[in-house]
């Protein structure tokens, strides 16, 4: 400091004290020379002298920002008694020791700088950062901080695994992704390389983590059941700690890929093992009797084998068939289900990788879910009642969400509606239009991987069979599996129900007609192909008092039985069949005089056909429900006039129920009474053929799953086949003649 200053600063402090310091000329004095020497010193070359500090972290983990803070001050001068120059410094501070250098910071209104440093590595750890001051001019003097040292320790990671898709199917590619990321503080993507393990153990080499921290794996080979998969990451580097993410569980489902034959005609079981949605080979398997049916196919026991099955289409038990390829290893019984409950379909539901069952009640519409655990029941979840004209054809997961989604037919409509699910819940619907008549669905699953659903569509005219590929709602594909005869019928989990014609005597699919002679007493069955006569054979010759009053499958066994009833003493037996071959004979009841039979159909849904009678003099309509061929109980179906004549029964709303169908003797008109299992809904007019025409049968010659109607011309022998769709005539199609002494006893 200036002498000149000192002195003056000493004379001031010295006046200052005196009492009447206010008014001391020596005051005035120094306060004006103290003016004079502090700008002198301003001037002075050199400046005010600064200091600089430096303030960071001194542990941080990699990927943490840092954040290096400068603060610049002017160094007090004590010989002024605390007193000193009160001016901000100016300038910016150099940041030194940061990685790749740095630009100059320009100082804030309070004299500091920062400057943030991103990525420091744990190899050149640890670092040294000084920060320099660099004046604006030559007011103050530049200064240099001490050191600050960071040391950098690697950060800690987590690693998770997610799934494209589970459960998936056998064969099906399945991605799994892991994801790295590191815990705060550090914000940086983890590097370095991800191992997966399956079920355990290592799979596949390790793979590289890409710039969003994910590292995936693509596989088709996971065996069927449960597999546990997950993962390790390791760094390269040491800029991040290894982790091992938690096992999720991968449930893998048979891929049901192998369509299921039975020969209506033997019993006789064909598998097709399927390649996509070509065929690959065939092997016969045990046969069973014909009152056993295949309801469905999946891997209950998480063995990788297809296991069957089965329903007892007379007693309602369902049984389970654990296989071992086509071999048989043991059964397992699910119990009696009444016979209105009907499988609709396997499939797992809720994902534990074990087959669950879809259950329709054919009287109520009511839609259940069987959870299963293997071959045992664990518990039920409603779906709702659904219009029975709704028919489920199978389940089959057609978004590849993962999930079973389950496809409805309208057989009224035609309509094919996706039902898209998430587990046990129904979220939405997708339309895949309307299907034509004449193909029926026979089998529907995920054959051909690439998320994409298969339909197996049979030709009912034809016997075509056709697999169709759907994504969404969409066909994607299609391919011909060739023709197979209609007697051999493809039963899979979700099969659309193919009723068996009521009068197909050689099991060939087509329904054929059952003519009696009323003078000479002669039975004779027309073999149809669809709507033309194939060839003919001789049942066997009766009294002309016994007349052919219905047919039914009473026995149970796949063949139609004969119901007769004889005219002067009201007895009603039944002749079991075997084809077109008599067995046996059942008596069943006599009848009081005034009632006959007028049809046999299986009104309550049990499996089992009823009796349809007439009173012929008070016009009483009555139901017998029976029990195989014993009387079980009655229901009355009101009177109805006389002249109104019971001449069929058929299904014609494709709601799994019989309905009843009159025509009026007097003028000829045709009605049907669209029946609720034996309650009247409503009825439907189907229109007049002339009163010379009588309705003689009801059964689907054209095979498109609607009922025809069959008509005789009393006067001259001719018959001719209303083709109907629905309740709708169509076309008529020329059976041929046949003299008026035959009568059609369908």
């Amino acid at each position: 400091m200036p002498d000149a200053l000192r002195s003056c600063l000493g004379l001031f402090e010295a006046a200052r004290l005196e009492p009447m310091f206010r008014f001391s000329p020596d005051l005035r004095v120094a306060t004006f020379l103290f003016a004079i020497v502090l700008q002198t010193a301003k001037a002075t070359p050199g400046g005010e002298s600064t200091t600089t500090s430096l303030s960071a972290p001194p542990f941080v983990v990699y990927g943490q920002q840092v954040t290096l803070t400068a603060q610049v001050s002017v160094v007090i001068d004590d010989s002024l008694g605390g007193l000193s120059v009160p001016t901000v410094p100016t300038g910016s501070v150099q940041f030194n020791g940061v990685p790749g250098g740095s630009e100059p910071v320009t100082l804030d209104g309070s004299g500091q700088a920062q400057l943030v440093v991103n990525n420091l590595q744990v190899a050149d750890s640890p670092y040294t950062f000084t920060a320099t001051y660099n004046p604006s001019g030559p007011t103050f003097l530049s200064s240099t901080s001490g050191q600050s040292l960071i040391t950098v320790t690697a950060a800690s990671t987590f690693i998770q695994v997610t799934t494209s898709q589970t459960p998936s199917a056998s064969g099906q590619s399945v991605t799994f992704t892991a994801t790295v990321s590191a815990e705060a503080p550090s914000s940086a993507i983890p590097g370095g390389v991800v191992e997966f393990y399956i079920n355990l153990g290592g799979f596949g080499p390790p793979v590289p983590v890409n710039s969003n921290g994910q590292a995936t794996l693509t596989i088709s080979s996971l065996a069927v059941g449960l597999n546990l998969v997950s993962a390790q990451f390791g760094e390269v580097g040491g800029n991040f700690l290894a982790s091992a993410a938690p096992n999720i569980d991968q449930v893998v489902n048979l891929n049901n890929s192998n369509l299921y034959w039975t020969d209506r005609n033997t019993g006789d079981r064909v598998v097709w093992a399927m390649n996509g949605t070509s065929f690959s080979s065939g092997v016969q398997f045990t046969t069973l009797g014909s009152n056993w049916e295949i309801d469905g196919t999946g891997d209950f026991s998480l063995n990788g084998q297809t296991d069957i099955l089965w329903t007892n289409t007379t007693t309602g038990e369902r049984v389970i068939w654990m296989m071992n390829g086509n071999s048989f290893l043991q059964s397992y019984s699910l119990g009696t289900v009444p016979t209105n409950w009907i499988i609709s379909g396997v499939a797992d539901f809720n994902g534990d990788g074990y087959p669950d069952i879809l259950w329709t009640n054919t009287t109520t519409g009511e839609r259940v879910i069987w959870l299963m655990n293997s071959a045992f029941f664990s518990s039920s979840v409603s779906l709702g009642v659904v219009p029975t004209y709704w028919s489920i054809s199978g389940v089959a997961d057609f978004n590849n969400d993962g999930s079973p989604d389950i496809l409805f037919r309208n057989t009224t409509t035609g309509e094919g509606l996706i039902w898209l699910m998430s587990g046990t819940t129904h979220t939405t619907d997708e339309s895949i239009g309307i299907i034509p008549a004449n193909l029926r669905i026979s089998a529907v699953g995920n054959n051909g991987g690439g998320g994409v659903a298969d339909i197996v569509m049979t030709n009912a005219e034809t016997g075509e069979r056709t697999v169709w590929g759907v994504l969404g709602s969409q066909l994607v594909e299609s391919n011909t599996l060739g023709t197979v005869a209609a007697n051999w019928v493809l039963f899979q989990s979700g099969e659309e129900p193919v009723e068996p014609a009521k009068n197909d005597f050689n099991g060939d699919g087509n329904p054929d007609l059952l003519f009696e002679n009323t003078t000479t007493g002669d039975l004779y069955v027309w073999l149809m192909n669809r709507t033309s006569l194939s060839s003919s054979a001789f049942i066997g010759n009766v009294p002309t008092q016994w007349q052919v009053v219905g047919t039914g499958d009473f026995s149970a066994d796949g063949s139609p039985d004969i119901l007769w009833q004889n005219s002067s003493t009201g007895q009603v037996v039944i002749w079991v069949m075997n084809g077109t071959n008599y067995v046996s004979t059942v008596p069943v009841a006599v009848a009081p005089a005034g009632w006959s039979v007028s049809g046999v159909a299986d009104f309550n849904g049990d499996g089992y056909p009823d009796i349809l009678w007439t009173n012929t003099t008070t016009g009483q309509r009555l139901i017998w429900l029976m029990n195989g061929t014993t009387y079980g109980s009655s229901v009355s179906l009101g009177i109805v006039g006389t002249q109104w004549r019971i001449a069929d029964t058929a299904d014609f709303t494709g709601d799994g129920q019989p309905d009843i169908i009159f025509q009026n003797t007097s003028t000829g008109d045709c009605y049907v009474w669209l029946m609720n299992g034996a309650t009247y809904e409503s009825s439907v007019y189907l229109g007049n053929p002339g009163t010379q025409w009588q309705l003689s049968a009801t059964e689907d010659f054209a095979g498109v799953g609607q009922p025809d109607l069959v008509f005789s011309n009393t006067s001259t022998g001719d018959r001719y086949l209303w083709l109907m769709n629905g309740t709708a005539f169509e076309s008529s199609v020329y059976i041929g003649n046949v003299t008026t002494q035959w009568q059609i006893r369908n």
